[in-house]
């Protein structure tokens, strides 16, 4: 016969357990929290506002970028190390983003951005991440 073993609420773990069970050095795991993106303002605006580059536009290689799909239907970016001379239309031309939502992507090595409609925002985020290689 099986033992059923009862928590009272509150009593499951105490504050010891949890600290052990979120960072445990010799299992190399470590705490993380996820703040959320920290984006950057354009030029000298004062406030963070989207950026519209259905005409094209310019961006720093290596940044997180964010784009809002803000429309019911899907949208497409394009991202090129020279100016892309027409919008994004396919899979064949650009990398789809689903309507009405996020899409993070890195600008890699690219410097040129453009989208296919003027309902795509871009927002940049601050991002101090570095790469090391681990011996």
């Amino acid at each position: 016969m099986a033992k059923i073993r009862v928590n009272k609420p509150g009593s499951a773990m105490d504050s010891g357990s949890i600290v052990s069970t979120q960072s445990n050095p010799y299992s190399g795991g470590q705490k993380v929290l996820h703040v959320g993106p920290d984006f950057q303002k354009q030029g000298a605006d004062t406030f963070v506002n989207g950026q519209d580059v259905s005409t094209g536009g310019s961006v720093a290689p290596w940044k997180t970028l964010w784009l809002y799909n803000n429309a019911s239907t899907v949208a497409w970016v394009a991202l090129g190390s020279a100016t892309i001379a027409t919008p994004p239309t396919s899979f064949a031309t650009g990398i789809p983003l689903q309507p009405n939502s996020w899409t993070m992507l890195s600008s890699g090595e690219n410097s040129f951005i453009q989208t296919s409609a003027a309902t795509v925002g871009l927002y940049v985020a601050n991002d101090d991440t570095t790469c090391r290689e681990s011996n």
